[in-house]
């Protein structure tokens, strides 16, 4: 088989996965997708403006706001409305991977071997390694569907390492400086981090071209000026917005929740950091200059009116954690290292959903390879490709492991360490790299076969359908766009609120889809609470993600062929 055949086996396998793997999930709003729909927005309403937002980047928001507009989804159209923005952003990752794989392949082949009879890996393998860590990146890791810019990081990436590979190796030409800065710039507008990763390739590039400074130089500030382009703009208006200099305060949130430990996401009311990483440094974190509203002691009710978004504790937690002032702390770093969840872990290192099979055929290669002190040289020529990625990884490592955070970028940590590799030109070397590809294909295969299987498993895309049955219910009974309301339950997942385009404004959290704190109250208790609730806020419903069939008798309505309640608090002002 071709390499150009082989190539499009892959091309056709990956779409198809995709279209699968976002089919399964056409129902379901990924939690940060309601905060990235709600700056949408913003967007539309408000104009540029509304994409200023000190969390949230202005990149994903847009195209989702670009898509409503041509579009104008319904509310039952519009999760699955942004499934087909994932499949548009998808076909350009494909293509941005494409066509780095086929630069890397033609530029590493100017690697030489210091041995005749030794010989890098032909393309066909390399085309195969390829397109499993990028399969495997976007199935296993990233999780496609998910309402979030990973994929625009990712093709940004891809197109960086692109251009950055035709600086290197062809002849001098300006205008891949200016594309380079404006796919970082671009790539800064979806994410922040795209900016270390820009100072990254400016130290590498400087370290490669030291013995043409000038020429490099110029490129550089022309890649300096183009992100700029892009980058300043929105810099000094979130700064201005904020009344401080920031590039966004993500990073720092990220920071004071996983490092220097206070209470994470929502309600910190000024609680010290928790015991398992730094309870000395109570004063060293701050206090909250305005926290969300603790109404009710048990079980605890919280009130928060008076920020936007569907859910404000998450839609915008820079005001929410205002106060807090992050601190260096070696313990919370390496306890961060130490507590990553057990599920990220096996996805990422083990299982036949993991890395283990890639990093076996890597083993294993590297040791029938022989000269390591050869290796290693040829492998300095393309470190340019596999640093980025490790900052990345060194970042998830000792602040936030998130197997979507570091997804996308597995395939630029592998592909270099792989490509140096060199073999002996023999048919049983030959023979084993193809039983050493099969190993490498399994990840792939495996993750592909399970988003085929739950194809008919439509459980999912049932749980997505509820949300919209649930804002169909509200609106019915004369919950109309922008009115304020109560939620018992998980609030993170509910898409209902914003299919409904109301604002959550008061809850009693729970992460569990089973009686709550509040049903396990006696009727009094209940009764007063909601009276509370009544009387503190001005929202028209409460709405519960579960409720126990007594609820009926105190006055709630089960929405039907769902498992939520409504309480109609319009009733008590009456």
């Amino acid at each position: 088989m071709t390499n150009f055949k082989i190539q499009n086996l892959f091309r056709v396998f990956s779409v198809f996965i995709a279209i699968v793997l976002l089919w399964n999930n056409s129902f379901e709003l990924y939690p940060d997708g309601i905060c990235y729909l709600d700056v949408a927005d913003l967007f539309i309403k408000n104009g540029w403006s509304g994409l200023v937002h000190p969390y949230w980047s202005p990149l994903y928001p847009l195209c989702l706001a670009i898509l409503k507009i041509i579009f104008h989804p319904s509310a039952f159209w519009l999760i699955p409305a942004t499934q087909i923005l994932n499949f548009l952003l998808f076909i350009l990752l494909l293509f941005s991977f494409d066509l780095f794989l086929s630069k890397v392949i033609t530029v590493t082949r100017r690697i030489n071997t210091d041995n005749g009879s030794t010989m890098l890996l032909p393309d066909w393998a390399l085309i195969i390694i390829g397109y499993s860590l990028f399969i495997w990146s976007f199935v296993s890791l990233c999780e496609l569907w998910k309402q979030v810019p990973d994929t625009i990081v990712a093709i940004c990436f891809y197109l960086a390492s692109y251009f950055l590979l035709k600086i290197r190796f062809e002849k001098y030409n300006y205008r891949n400086f200016i594309a380079f800065g404006f796919i970082l710039g671009a790539g800064f507008l979806a994410k922040p981090i795209m900016l270390l990763l820009e100072v990254v390739y400016i130290i590498t590039l400087l370290f490669y071209f030291k013995n043409n400074l000038k020429s490099i130089i110029t490129g550089i500030v022309i890649l300096t000026l183009t992100s700029g382009v892009c980058i300043i703009p929105y810099v000094i208006s979130l700064s201005f917005k904020q009344g401080y200099f920031t590039v966004g305060d993500s990073g720092k949130l990220n920071y004071i929740w996983y490092v220097n430990g206070i209470k994470q996401f929502t309600h910190w009311q000024g609680e010290c950091p928790t015991s398992t990483i730094d309870k000395n440094n109570c004063s060293k974190i701050g206090k909250p200059i305005h926290p969300t509203r603790k109404i009710y002691a048990f079980p605890t009710v919280y009130e928060f009116d008076g920020e936007g978004g569907t859910y404000p504790p998450w839609f915008n937690p820079v005001y929410w954690y205002a106060g807090a002032k992050p601190y260096v702390n070696l313990k919370g770093h390496l306890l961060a290292l130490k507590t990553w969840n057990a599920e990220d872990k096996k996805t990422f290192f083990v299982g036949l959903s993991g890395g283990l099979f890639v990093l076996l055929a890597y083993l294993i290669l590297l040791y029938v390879s022989g000269n390591l002190v050869a290796y290693f040289k040829r492998l300095s020529i393309i470190l340019d490709l596999f640093i980025p990625s490790c900052v990345i990884f060194l970042l998830a490592f000792f602040v936030n492991f998130n197997t979507r955070y570091v997804g996308h970028f597995v395939v630029l940590f592998w592909l270099p360490l792989i490509i140096p590799i060199t073999i002996v030109s023999s048919r049983e070397m030959i023979r084993l790299l193809k039983i050493l590809i099969l190993l490498v294909i399994i990840t792939p295969t495996y993750s592909g076969f399970a988003v085929v299987k739950n194809y008919s498993n439509q459980n999912e895309n049932k749980k997505g359908y509820v949300h919209w049955v649930v804002a169909t219910y509200l609106n019915n009974m004369g919950v109309k766009e922008g009115d304020k309301v109560v939620y018992f339950g998980n609030p993170w997942w509910a898409a209902w609120a914003k299919l409904a385009s109301v604002k959550i404004v008061a809850e009693i959290y729970s992460q569990k889809e089973t009686t709550g704190p509040f049903w396990n109250q006696k009727k009094e208790i209940m009764e007063k609470i909601i009276q509370t609730i009544s009387n503190k806020t001005e929202a028209k419903v409460i709405v519960a993600q579960k409720a126990p069939p007594v609820a009926t008798s105190l006055g709630w309505k089960n929405i039907p062929t769902t498992p939520y309640y409504v309480y109609d608090l319009r009733q008590d002002k009456k």
